[in-house]
């Protein structure tokens, strides 16, 4: 413990390019006492500790009642993210505990929890920085919250398309047995192959996730990875199976009032139906998702493609018309925009459908 406190003060004292002698030059310590600190050879006094952090601009504050409080804060932070709870309550305490952790050897505690929330929320912030910081104090952390490091550097690489790294990332996070980290690195490789049309891997992947949730009895995230599974058969071109699975999960779904969920999940069996050119089906679903989310854009796409196979030309104009004025109206993608658009001038021309350019 000793060496760990001293080698806490060493990272903040090179962080900020001070030498031993520009400390010695304005403290009562001497360079050789605060040599053998920060190499574990001694301990030094509360008070003297408080000088040497003052000159570094660091308010020295031990408080055991609060570490212990953050240490548990800490697990509930990640505890709630692994269940998709509220866990912006807990870092947003954590956050504010930063002074008293700051000169502790829970500092690399505090930006594992920074970096996770970051990644998670994808809100901007100086994730190559930290990646650099954690990795220097990364024998502070526990197996399991390295675990939980290497699988939240995997999702921020992923996010960033660094396929290569991510998955490297994914690697290190395996070799630890940590079952929750183990159940969300599964769950993140399968979406990123899945990103990457590693399909036969993907589902491999989310089948294994799928079972740690199930050992958890994380229904929520059983949920999530049992519609990635319907996606990958779907792609695969197993559309029965995919749309069976996926109306297992909707019921569920609703228990937990998941409407955003739900909407993916009827626009996905719409989608499933339009390709096994069931447009009745197809049709039914759309309807459905549109008593959901009246504006989805999407819902009216594949209704203007359904009718347009139905021979009903006139209704899949009229839809694909209001598709577009919702488009343009509403949050949608560029790419949706696009297929709205490139459809909207398929359906305009007079020509019979199957003569025209698809």
């Amino acid at each position: 413990m000793v060496a760990q406190e001293g080698s806490i003060f060493k990272y903040h004292r090179k962080e900020r390019n001070i030498t031993l002698t520009d400390i010695a030059s304005h403290t009562s310590v001497s360079i050789t006492k605060i040599s053998d600190f920060e190499n574990g050879k001694c301990q030094l006094a509360s008070e003297v500790l408080e000088e040497l952090y003052q000159f570094l601009g660091i308010s020295y504050v031990y408080d055991s009642k609060r570490i212990q409080r953050f240490y548990s804060l800490f697990y509930l932070f990640y505890r709630n993210i692994f269940y998709q709870d509220d866990y912006e309550a807990p870092y947003r305490e954590l956050e504010s505990m930063k002074p008293y952790i700051v000169a502790t050897t829970y500092y690399p505690h505090f930006l594992l929890a920074e970096f996770v929330y970051h990644v998670f929320e994808r809100i901007p912030y100086e994730f190559e920085n930290t990646i650099e910081t954690i990795e220097l104090l990364l024998d502070y952390l526990d197996d399991n919250q390295k675990q939980i490091y290497f699988d939240s550097a995997g999702v921020y690489y992923k996010n960033q398309m660094n396929i290569k790294q991510a998955l490297a990332c994914f690697d290190k996070a395996s070799i630890y047995g940590y079952a929750p980290a183990t159940a969300m690195m599964l769950y993140h490789k399968g979406s990123l192959l899945d990103m990457n049309n590693e399909l036969t891997k993907a589902l491999e992947c989310l089948k294994q996730a799928r079972t740690y949730f199930l050992e958890q009895i994380n229904i929520k995230r059983i949920l999530l990875s049992s519609g990635a599974i319907a996606n990958i058969y779907r792609r695969l071109g197993f559309y029965e199976d995919a749309i069976h699975l996926t109306e297992l999960c909707i019921p569920h779904m609703k228990v937990f009032d998941l409407k955003g969920n739900i909407l993916v999940a009827y626009n996905n069996i719409t989608w499933s139906y339009l390709l096994m050119k069931d447009y009745d089906a197809s049709v039914r679903y759309a309807y459905q998702t549109l008593e959901l989310a009246q504006y989805d854009v999407k819902s009216y796409f594949f209704l203007a493609y359904a009718y347009a196979h139905k021979n009903d030309d006139k209704k899949a104009r009229d839809i694909i018309r209001l598709a577009k004025q919702y488009a343009k109206q509403y949050g949608t993608t560029s790419y949706m925009k696009a297929m709205v658009s490139a459809y909207h001038t398929i359906l305009s021309d007079q020509k019979p459908l199957d003569t025209k350019v698809k």
